[in-house]
């Protein structure tokens, strides 16, 4: 096995250049876009990803052949097994690229990004350039011009959920009718919460869980708020749940 690798090497080093080069140069493409929009995984990350995908799926298809035994034994090795688990390595990767905060996931575009990037070292590998060239350009595409569409157009059309705490501070006389008007402004308030403040008797301080759905919901809401009489105070956050 090992000779037949030696010999490989000794007469295919040109190729073996080239297909390193080539993973080199779009790992470096896709890399590239993830450093300039500050993610986790950025450059040498992805430049690393493709290098490495391609030299394994090398190793898997002239590093293990078949070889016979002195008994006589033929042993035919399996070249998938090694590119079975090159996709298993890339998923523990791509796990360690989501961030969990909440209910609310990150980086699902960044570890989607590492698992294309080792198919596109794959497909160098085994001297597939035309398809790690076309899914290379495909992938930039999708991450540079699908993304402005996403921020653009799509975010002045669609609308988004949040929940939304608003607390206001008001005079013990106007409580009613400031929980009146909450009322009847919200729909979909889920908890309210009257507290008094112990500095100032007269005054209590309310606050209101809103789920909100608008293109922008905590501007909604602060515009609303603006425009609410008889207050001293207000504060306004959104919650991640």
């Amino acid at each position: 096995m090992k000779t037949a690798f030696l010999n490989f090497i000794h007469y295919q080093n040109p190729e073996i250049l080239i297909r390193i080069s080539v993973s080199l140069i779009l790992g470096l493409v896709i890399g590239l876009e993830r450093e300039m929009t500050n993610k986790t995984a950025g450059l040498r990350t992805h430049i690393l990803i493709c290098l490495g995908s391609t030299v394994f799926t090398i190793l898997s298809l002239h590093g293990f052949t078949t070889e016979t035994m002195h008994n006589g034994v033929i042993i035919q090795n399996d070249p998938a097994r090694i590119a079975a688990q090159i996709l298993t390595g890339i998923g523990f990767i791509g796990g360690g690229a989501v961030l969990h905060y909440g209910v609310n996931v990150y980086g699902l575009t960044t570890a989607a990004t590492i698992w294309i990037t080792a198919s596109i070292g794959m497909a160098v590998g085994v001297g597939s350039y035309d398809l790690a060239i076309i899914t290379t350009l495909l992938t930039f595409v999708v991450l540079v011009v699908i993304r402005k569409f996403e921020s653009g157009f799509l975010a002045q059309h669609i609308n988004k959920g949040a929940t939304i705490r608003a607390s206001v501070v008001c005079s013990k006389e106007n409580m009613s009718e400031i929980q009146d008007w909450f009322f009847k402004e919200f729909k979909n308030i889920e908890e309210v919460d009257a507290d008094r403040i112990l500095s100032k008797k007269n005054q209590v301080k309310l606050t209101y869980i809103i789920n909100v759905v608008d293109k922008n919901p905590v501007n909604t809401v602060h515009r609303k708020l603006l425009e609410l009489e008889n207050i001293e105070s207000l504060a306004l956050k959104q919650i991640i749940k």
